[in-house]
């Protein structure tokens, strides 16, 4: 393999590993979100719950 060659495959490695590291970063927002929402729905049952 020559050096250019050897360059482009790192290159494209190090673009492939950016764009999963942004997507990841996308899924734990989105995660926090969504444990968020249920953390405040889990709330609003236990709140429910104690004024029966």
């Amino acid at each position: 393999m020559t050096d250019e060659k050897a360059a482009d495959v790192l290159s494209a490695l190090r673009d492939k590993h950016r764009a999963i590291m942004e997507t990841g970063s996308e899924l734990a927002q989105v995660h926090g979100q969504i444990v968020e929402a249920l953390n405040w729905a889990l709330e609003i049952l236990r709140h429910g719950n104690d004024s029966v």
